[in-house]
Order: C-alpha cells, then sequence, then structure tokens
C-alpha cells in the first residue's frame, strides 16, 4: 500500500491522493464485506438453533399426549 502510493509522488503530489482514497475505499468495503458475512452466519445459526427447539418442543408435546392417552387407556373401566 505505502509503496504503491510512493509510486505516485507521495501524499504531498495531487496524483497521490488517487491511490489513497483507493486504498481507504477498498479498506473500507472490504470490512463491510466481512462484516455482512460474519452476521449471515450468524443469523443462520440462530436460525437452525430456533428450529431444532421448536422440533424438540413439538416432540415433548407428541410423548405427553402419548403418555396421557396411554393413561386413559390402561386405566380401569368402573
Amino acid at each position: 500500500m505505502y509503496t504503491g502510493i510512493e509510486a505516485y509522488g507521495g501524499i504531498s503530489n495531487i496524483s497521490g491522493s488517487i491511490p489513497v482514497m483507493y486504498f481507504v475505499i477498498l479498506f473500507i468495503i472490504g470490512n463491510y464485506i466481512l462484516l455482512n458475512v460474519f452476521l449471515a452466519i450468524a443469523v443462520d445459526n440462530l436460525a437452525d438453533a430456533q428450529d431444532l427447539t421448536d422440533k424438540d418442543e413439538e416432540e415433548q408435546e407428541a410423548r405427553e399426549r402419548t403418555r396421557i392417552i396411554r393413561s386413559q387407556t390402561q386405566s380401569p373401566q368402573v
């Protein structure tokens, strides 16, 4: 980066400000892309965790219904 700026005469020269702006923009856009990738992975993992929690709750409810049905059918009829 510094070599590229110095190749255009440094920052004291007008043509040296072009590489400076290029590298600043490159840095900002690169950080933005990395932030988006990180957030996409985090949100995807949270969504998967919520799906697993919902499935576990459904399975627990099904077990509870099965237990209630079995206890009703096994209770002695008077």
